[in-house]
């Protein structure tokens, strides 16, 4: 990887400096793909505005720093703000949110060796990206929406159903829908006895299991959803005089509606990583949905009915129980109130130039 000459005219601005006029003319741009993002060494999701790139067909040794102004206040924090320079990687410490994996950008070249990737190839600016909006109907027809700040562990970034806008007050533009990598037919299952030792049931279970992959900057997460409800029919039940059951009076049939089981994996934004992820998606749509929640699909016990995706890490904090899930979806525990997962959608900022005109942004 080539040098590069950094100086600052004056605070949070920063430029390449040529040192003289051989330096200018040894200095070329090229078009590259960014294959992949550096990981933080001791976490397995967090990345560092450093990158690896192809050019023609060559990928290259070593990452390339991001100079790449982002926009302020895009996305400061107790630690960074979005301005912020690394003196010595080179590189803006918040660049890293407005690429992803298999991004057109153009690479400055010092005597035909990559030194940084200074922006993307069409010359489109991108606002870092770091919200999402999912938007859910519950069983009872309400439609309802949240926006999530993935770099705070999806914390909410306002209450339900309000409307969200940058930290500079703008809209922020949610407007692509994120692709959902496989639904599941919905799968039956058939189970009866007898409850509290009078009533017969016969129960059918329904389940269907959908993904969704959420691109955020440099980082890729899934979301996977597992969603159930039931259909009980139920009579009266005695026991015979060889012990054997005797169904008695029908009593009544009543649908149950239950919480979703979720789980949110993630990983680094790979290029090779995304592509293997679409196509076991679309693997992962034949699969049966009663299978997957009996742990057909996942090598961890404590999150049986998961799909394991390879590359991909199970985020902590991010898990499926009744109190993780009151947390991100306020609901009642049972009934008609609760979130229906089977209609959530999940929406993002345009991020290709194909997007963006389809969002009329260009």
């Amino acid at each position: 990887m080539a040098d590069l000459e950094i100086f600052s005219p004056r605070p949070h601005c920063y430029r390449i400096n040529h040192p003289d006029l051989g330096d200018v003319c040894q200095t070329t741009y090229a078009k590259g793909v960014i294959t992949e993002f550096m990981k933080l060494r001791d976490d397995p999701v967090k990345v560092e505005s450093l990158v690896k790139v192809e050019i023609e067909g060559r990928e290259f040794d070593g990452y390339l720093p991001l100079f790449y102004h982002p926009k302020p206040l895009y996305w400061d924090d107790e630690e960074r703000q979005a301005t912020d320079f690394n003196q010595e990687g080179r590189y803006f410490d918040k660049a890293w949110m407005s690429f992803r994996g298999g991004d057109e950008v153009a690479v400055m070249l010092k005597e035909g060796e990559p030194a940084a990737v200074i922006g993307f190839a069409d010359g489109i600016p991108r606002i870092g990206e770091d919200v999402f909006r999912l938007e859910y109907e519950k069983w009872n027809g309400e439609k309802h929406s949240f926006h999530f700040q993935a770099s705070k562990e999806w914390a909410k970034y306002v209450e339900m159903d309000e409307d969200a806008t940058g930290p500079d007050g703008l809209d922020l533009g949610l407007d692509t829908e994120a692709l959902r990598l496989c639904a599941t037919k919905v799968a039956m299952k058939h189970t009866n006895g007898v409850t509290g030792g009078s009533v017969w049931h016969e129960t059918n279970t329904y389940r269907q299991y959908l993904e969704f992959l959420i691109r955020l900057g440099g980082r890729a997460f899934i979301l996977q959803v597992l969603n159930s409800h039931q259909f009980t029919q139920t009579w009266m039940a005695f026991a015979g005089p060889g012990g054997e059951i005797i169904i008695g009076p029908h009593l009544e049939d009543y649908w149950t509606y239950m919480g979703f089981h979720f789980s949110i994996l993630a990983a680094p934004d790979n290029r090779d990583l995304i592509e293997a992820a679409i196509q076991l998606g679309k693997n992962n749509s034949k699969l049966n949905a009663i299978a997957i929640y009996e742990g057909d699909y996942c090598r961890d016990p404590e999150q049986r009915w998961y799909v394991d995706y390879p590359g991909f890490a199970f985020q902590p904090g991010c898990f499926s129980n009744f109190y993780a899930l009151r947390a991100l979806f306020p609901f009642a525990w049972m009934g008609r109130d609760i979130v229906n997962g089977a209609t959530i959608r999940i929406f993002v900022r345009p991020h290709t130039k194909e997007e963006m005109i389809a969002a009329g942004v260009l």
